[in-house]
């Protein structure tokens, strides 16, 4: 489509943020199968992909991840808004703007949830972030232990209620 034999990618990462160091000699292995594609790894510190080289847009390919700060799909989602400043890739889509403004302001918890889908389908099609795996953990808990609240975003324990 480039009428290019050949084209070159840059892939930033950071050295000292485990698993992304990992993942980026992955991608690196995985894109070197695909014929015409040449990859240039960028190993810098976090702080310099993100401050110099992602919001100065010196990259075309960054090796990130973003923890949710709140149980909802909108932490993931405005991130794509054009007007967000963690939106290095300066990805804009109006619809996607409109629908994410409607989320916003809608009330019913079904049309809300439905407008997420929406929004998500335009991101994913258009290929503005592309996620590939999400951290987790697992908690193992002594069954004389009581009222532990283990969430799954922000501040993972709660120890106000617990009692043995």
């Amino acid at each position: 489509e480039l009428g290019k034999s050949e084209i070159t990618l840059r892939v930033t990462y950071g050295t000292d943020e485990s698993p992304m160091d990992v993942f980026a000699t992955y991608l690196q292995n995985a894109f070197s199968s695909l014929k015409g594609l040449k990859i240039e790894m960028v190993a810098t510190t976090k702080q310099d992909r993100i401050y110099n080289k992602q919001k100065n847009g010196d990259f075309d390919l960054s090796v990130t991840r973003w923890g949710p700060d709140y149980g909802d799909p909108t932490t993931y989602l405005t991130l794509a808004l054009t007007n967000n400043n963690n939106n290095y890739g300066h990805w804009s889509n109006t619809e996607f703007d409109s629908i994410m403004e409607k989320v916003n302001n809608e009330t019913d918890v079904n049309a809300r949830w439905q407008l997420m889908i929406d929004a998500e389908k335009i991101m994913m099609d258009d290929l503005c972030y592309i996620p590939v795996f999400e951290k987790g953990t697992a908690t193992l808990q002594n069954t004389k232990v009581k009222n532990l609240v283990i969430k799954a975003v922000g501040v993972p324990y709660t120890f106000e209620y617990v009692s043995k």
